[in-house]
C-alpha cells in the first residue's frame, strides 16, 4: 500500500451517546463510547480507512459539523 492515501471515515456521535456504559447494563449493555470508537478504528484500519470522530449533545453542532464535512474534509457524507 505504499503511496496509497488512506480515506478518512468520520464517526459522528449525537445526543446521549456519551452515556454509553454509564446506564443500567442490564438494559443498555456495558459498551462505552471510547470502546466503540476503538472497535470502529480497528475494523476501519484493516480495510484501509483512518477514523476521526466527533461527539456532541447539541443537535445544531452536529448539523454544523456535517455541513462542514460535506463542503470539504470528507470523501462522502450520507
Amino acid at each position: 500500500m505504499a503511496g496509497d492515501t488512506l480515506k478518512t471515515l468520520w464517526l459522528v456521535h449525537g445526543v446521549n451517546l456519551d452515556m454509553l456504559g454509564r446506564r443500567d447494563a442490564r438494559h443498555y449493555g456495558d459498551l462505552t463510547l471510547a470502546s466503540l470508537e476503538r472497535q470502529v478504528k480497528a475494523y476501519a484500519a484493516k480495510h484501509g480507512f483512518k477514523v476521526r470522530s466527533f461527539h456532541t449533545n447539541h443537535e445544531g453542532a452536529m448539523v454544523e459539523r456535517l455541513h462542514a464535512l460535506s463542503r470539504g474534509g470528507a470523501d462522502a457524507v450520507d
